[in-house]
């Protein structure tokens, strides 16, 4: 209080000013500037409190590390939470795909078809994919070339997903790229495959499964120690 005083005493040289035009206006500002000082802390928090509460065009704008989308939106209500918790159930389907081919779990892959489908190029028709879990199952087992330690050799790099969800409509679709990696005793570490998928999800009472899943090959390496067949 003792500052405030001293501070209310000291003549400004705007004060010593003859009261020509404008010097009102500066006169009555410099008083406000004083009484704030003179104001408890607690009080002048209030007093800017409802000022910021009741301004429309402050409550629109965010604060620090808000987001555009959500600002002015009560705290505690999420914007858009379902749209991106599927999104990322959607994503995690992709690596789930990855981590259990790799680990030599055929019939786990497999899992993930049991409302879908695999089309092995993007012209292939329907009914010649391999549709449901038996046919999935059936279609890696002929395909993958598995060692003494139950695995491939190999490693999947699924990379730059780009998913969309409807979660009204309960679909989802994803583009994505992958990567095979492999290293056996005859085969030094290499990229033996690139290329990239196109996905289309469904939910299922609450869960997402894939739909529909085709294949594109970009690039050929040397599938011999992966593939149990030439690759056409």
């Amino acid at each position: 209080m003792r500052r405030a005083t001293q501070l209310a005493s000291i003549r400004l040289p705007e004060q010593q000013m003859s009261l020509k035009s404008g010097d009102i206006d500066r006169r009555t500002t410099l008083d406000a500037r004083r009484h704030q000082i003179d104001q408890p802390l607690g009080l002048r928090r209030r007093v800017l409190g409802k000022v910021l509460a009741e301004n429309p065009l402050r409550r629109r704008c965010p604060v620090a590390g808000q987001s555009t989308r959500t600002a002015g939106v009560p705290p505690g209500v999420p914007v858009s939470s379902r749209m991106a918790d599927s999104a990322r159930e959607i994503e995690n389907l992709l690596y789930t795909y990855a981590e259990r081919i790799d680990a030599g779990d055929l019939g786990g892959v497999a899992d993930l078809f049991q409302h879908g489908r695999i089309l092995p190029s993007p012209d292939a028709a329907h009914e010649v994919g391999f549709e449901g879990r038996d046919k999935v199952l059936g279609m890696y087992q002929a395909a993958t070339r598995l060692y003494q330690d139950g695995t491939p050799k190999t490693r999947h790099m699924t990379t730059n997903a780009i998913v969309e969800a409807n979660d009204d409509a309960g679909t989802g679709s994803a583009r994505s790229y992958y990567t095979v990696f492999q290293s056996t005793d005859a085969l030094a570490l290499q990229p033996i495959i690139c290329g990239h998928y196109h996905d289309t999800f469904q939910r299922i009472d609450g869960q997402w499964w894939f739909d529909t899943r085709t294949m594109f090959i970009d690039l050929v390496g040397d599938l011999s120690q992966h593939l149990l067949y030439e690759l056409g």
